[in-house]
């Protein structure tokens, strides 16, 4: 009995530990392998002992893009995600994985914002896309140097010419750049540059030779000063544009002097001008070209001490601003130039005014970035027509009964 248990339990350990050989060579199997598979070709598919591991020498046949499983490079298998194995892949061959790359496709929007991050080129929101944002039309592997079938060699000016203003805060009209491209292979391009919420886009088919490209720019732009903007392609190159901002303020009210009179005299204090006073809110503007226009009413004022000389009442208003950091001042003499209110008429002793609208429109003047304050100066005038060789009467302070002043970008 003993003799028969001990020879069941021999039995038992060579069950357990017993390896199993299909195919070529069946003598010969791996020590670590519990099963294995030989072809005639050599190649094996086998099972490791110790965690059941599967391995298989040979590629499985399938399209590549059928693969949910993957081999390592040392031939065992692995299952992935299809999101996982893309995040593996360089789309843009610019040498990060797409995991680790926050433009996967290289056409200069944002993985986050595009919602064709695999796609050359495609836009953020394309029309005609299907459900999932993309265009049909949209393929991947285009030629870096345009984003489309044209192949580009080098991109010679990028500031051919350009058009338009951009501002702060308004969306953009009428703005273009033009570059000039080599081209050695004609076909289809999708170029694009982005910077401070505007992106330039030009897109078409261009012929092969020195060719210009006109991109035209959209949005909005968020600050102001000059900005960098650079191609989405390779080769690329950059140019710059300034943005911007117009300044319209209403103007209320102002007094330089209130009551305040020149003496009494026959023609030499009839001119009353006062000194420029800050009005309005400072505000910044980017560097750029720029023009000054106001239209501000105006009370002129005069003053008869005795006689009653036939006198008109006229007034004249200045505006400029200054930079409020270094007080350097702009459009200094744009002025309304001198106007009648009231004409030539006897003014007894007393008190005189007249009011009206004054306005003017200055050149175009290059400004600095910076903030700015708007000043203003009046004159009232009382002099002229005629006289008696008794009469005394002179200009008094006018005051500044509002309006508007506006700095446009040119």
């Amino acid at each position: 009995m003993k003799k028969l248990l001990l020879l069941f339990v021999l039995f038992m350990s060579v069950l357990l530990n017993a390896q199993m050989k299909i195919g070529s060579n069946p003598t010969s199997i791996g020590t670590s392998n519990n099963l294995e598979v030989e072809a005639t070709s050599s190649d094996k598919v086998y099972v490791h002992k110790v965690d059941g591991r599967v391995f298989i020498e040979n590629k499985p046949k399938a399209e590549s893009s059928d693969s949910v499983v993957m081999r390592d490079a040392n031939g065992e298998i692995r299952q992935i995600s299809i999101a996982r194995l893309m995040g593996m892949q360089d789309f843009d061959g610019d040498g990060l994985s797409n995991n680790s790359d926050s433009d996967d496709d290289g056409d200069g929007i944002a993985d986050a914002s595009d919602r064709c991050p695999l796609q050359y080129g495609c836009p953020s929101n394309p029309a005609g896309g299907s459900t999932h944002g993309c265009p049909v039309n949209c393929v991947l592997n285009n030629s870096p140097s345009s984003n489309g079938t044209a192949v580009i060699s080098a991109f010679t000016n990028c500031n051919a010419a350009s058009s338009g203003t951009l501002q702060l805060g308004t969306a953009v009209s009428g703005v273009t750049q033009t570059i000039t491209a080599t081209v050695t292979t004609a076909g289809t391009y999708n170029i694009i540059a982005t910077a401070n919420g505007v992106t330039f886009v030009g897109s078409g088919f261009v012929n092969a030779g020195t060719q210009n490209i006109v991109l035209t720019a959209s949005g909005t732009p968020q600050a102001t000063g000059t900005f960098t903007y650079t191609l989405n392609t390779n080769p690329n190159c950059s140019f710059t544009r300034s943005v911007t901002s117009s300044v319209a303020q209403s103007i209320g009210g102002h007094n330089w002097c209130s009551g305040s009179c020149n003496g009494g005299g026959q023609g030499g204090s009839d001119v009353f001008q006062t000194g420029y006073a800050n009005v309005g809110s400072s505000f910044t503007l980017g560097a750029g070209n720029y023009r000054l226009s106001f239209n501000l009413g105006l009370t002129a004022r005069g003053k008869t001490y005795s006689g009653a000389p036939n006198k008109p009442i006229e007034g004249t208003i200045w505006v400029r601003i200054v930079n409020t950091s270094n007080g350097t001042v702009f459009f200094d003499g744009t002025s309304s130039g001198r106007n009648t209110f009231s004409g030539c008429t006897p003014r007894g002793t007393g008190d005189h005014s007249a009011s009206g609208n004054l306005s003017a429109m200055s050149g175009i003047v290059a400004l600095p970035a910076g903030t700015y304050q708007i000043q203003v100066r009046g004159e009232s005038y009382m002099g002229g027509c005629s006289s008696g060789s008794s009469d005394q009467w002179a200009g008094c302070c006018p005051s500044m009964n509002g309006g508007s002043v506006n700095v446009t970008a040119q």
